[in-house]
């Protein structure tokens, strides 16, 4: 089965190796469950530090709005080690970005 816009690797054997390309990770993905904020957390906080440990001190980044939401939280309480420039989603419609926009100020 080949998806529309993407591809499974397969070796000689014909047996997939592992590796989704483009659509065909959507295989894959819709069925994973979301983080819950708890896992959120801890996962943004373990990506922090190891930049941290690597000097990296300023980062960009363009995941789910709720990490934006985690990242908000750990700055209130004073826990946010790392500078994060956060790209709002261009499908996003203008209201919607105002109002995501309204959170950080």
């Amino acid at each position: 089965m080949t998806p529309q816009g993407g591809a499974i690797d397969l070796d000689a054997k014909g047996e997939p190796t592992g590796i989704l390309r483009e659509g065909a990770q959507d295989l894959v993905s819709r069925v994973i469950p979301s983080p819950s904020h708890k896992e959120r957390m801890r996962g943004d906080q373990l990506a922090m530090a190891d930049a941290l440990a690597h000097g990296v001190t300023s980062v960009q980044d363009f995941s789910d709005w709720e990490d934006f939401l985690v990242f908000e939280e750990l700055e209130k309480e004073g826990n946010l080690n790392l500078r994060i420039t956060e790209w709002l989603p261009f499908v996003a419609s203008l209201d919607e970005l105002k109002r995501m926009r309204a959170i950080t100020t």
